[in-house]
């Protein structure tokens, strides 16, 4: 029960279509993972944010920008709980360019879910590569907002997608992420080409899911 919270809630919607009433049968509901209570500190999260980094053309997978999930705390959260997840390709150091321009476009490479932290996205991102970060807030019911914290646990621990340059990256592999945390679940997908960060933001506008905040660094 620490591991399967999206198929935990699936399973129980479809008992409770089925069998009206099920639930009596266990009045104590579902067992509490102190670990991910703990990692989730909800008493001191504020919500999330799309955070957009602007294009690099010296990297051909961020020829189109690059997308985080940025978990927004209270502001005495301490540095290390100010947390960015990026969906990055999992690529070994002895790929060649050959090897990495063709697995990147026509598949071969894997994407993972990884945390990194807002004072190392200053550092690399922002003074090192010299990109602008956009940041937009994402408009979920405080139901939903548990449920992308707890999507965003299991994938970190369990889950590895495949990876595209322009189709299946950092920003579509988000929307899968979202999707099925709205209520009722949505299908979601790019606007424009591909899985470009800037279509999914299309999306996400014409569904009304997020505002644009102003940085906060």
């Amino acid at each position: 029960f620490c591991q399967e919270f999206s198929k935990t809630r699936f399973l129980e919607e479809r008992l409770r279509e089925a069998v009206p009433g099920w639930r009596r049968q266990f009045p104590q509901g579902r067992p509490v993972c102190r670990y991910f209570k703990r990692w989730l500190a909800w008493e001191n999260l504020v919500g999330l944010e799309v955070v957009v980094a602007a294009a690099m053309s010296e990297e051909l997978e961020s020829a189109f920008g690059h997308l985080y999930l940025h978990v927004v705390r209270k502001k005495k959260t301490v540095p290390s709980r100010d947390l960015y997840y990026q969906f990055g390709a999992v690529i070994g150091d002895d790929v060649t360019l050959v090897e990495r321009l063709g697995h990147g476009i026509l598949g071969g490479f894997k994407t993972a879910l990884m945390p990194t932290t807002g004072a190392q996205l200053r550092k690399f991102t922002i003074d090192g590569e010299h990109r602008s970060l956009r940041f937009f807030r994402l408009r979920l019911t405080a139901d939903q907002t548990r449920r992308l914290m707890e999507r965003v646990w299991e994938v970190e621990r369990r889950h590895l997608y495949p990876y595209r340059f322009f189709s299946q990256n950092c920003a579509s592999a988000v929307l899968d992420l979202l999707a099925p945390t709205l209520d009722p679940p949505k299908r979601l997908s790019s606007a424009g080409l591909g899985g470009a960060p800037n279509g999914v933001l299309v999306e996400l506008k014409h569904t009304n899911l997020i505002d644009y905040t102003a940085p906060d660094m």
